[in-house]
């Protein structure tokens, strides 16, 4: 084996090695969503609103009688009220506490963090109490409800993945009563400090190797 082979070979086992330890040094992040952001009406289009956090975006859809086979049709509302009234609800509340109820779905996305390896998924229900009541569907198809996951009265952190299955869409709805959607989470695996060090070592390396190939090609 020549020099520059036994270099270009060493250099490509280090880049390996590198990534090897990156993978195994990184970081467990927790992204929050909070569905309360910006407040009102969305716009330019109210049945649609988008949440940022972590760099990844997901979208609520609304939906009237589980007519998921069609455009979406609910005008959402984002709530900020003090205390649990906090969250994603509905602008055509009969109540006008723009809240969640009756035949009004909220629909989830969670295509985007799934694709950016975003893994166990909580959910948390906000202005849920007294006789007021919730259920959520799990569905891989944004047109189909999917079934039934959840059924509850409370306002605690909810496990979407796990035993429930890992869904890309998630509908929400009121059984009784008015509630909010208060925020989904998700956890994402971070590298650490040194991991970004060795990977921009391993880009440097990969640098040398091709300017070496380079000169042995010019000086053959």
């Amino acid at each position: 084996m020549s020099k520059s082979s036994l270099r270009a070979t060493l250099t490509a086992i280090a880049i390996g090695a590198g990534l090897v330890l990156g993978a195994s040094s990184a970081q467990a992040a927790t992204i929050i969503w909070n569905l309360n952001t910006p407040p009102g009406v969305p716009s330019p289009n109210p049945n649609t609103q988008t949440f940022t956090a972590g760099g990844i975006t997901i979208t609520a859809n609304g939906f009237i009688n589980g007519n998921f086979s069609g455009p979406p049709n609910l005008p959402l509302f984002v709530k900020t009220d003090p205390g649990d009234e906090t969250g994603l609800g509905s602008n055509v509340d009969a109540s006008g506490d723009h809240e969640l109820n009756g035949t009004q779905w909220i629909q989830i996305d969670f295509r985007n963090a799934r694709m950016a390896g975003v893994t166990d998924f909580d959910f948390m229900m906000g202005s849920s109490t007294g006789t007021e009541a919730w259920r959520v569907f799990g569905s891989n198809s944004a047109t189909s409800l999917g079934s039934q996951i959840f059924a509850g009265t409370d306002e605690l952190t909810h496990d979407l993945t796990g035993v429930n299955g890992a869904f890309a869409f998630y509908n929400f709805q009121a059984t009784a009563g008015n509630v909010l959607v208060a925020n989904v989470s998700g956890v994402a695996a971070v590298p650490e400090p040194a991991t970004w060090a060795m990977m921009l070592l391993g880009f440097a390396g990969l640098g040398f190797a091709f300017r070496q190939s380079r000169r042995k090609v010019s000086f053959a």
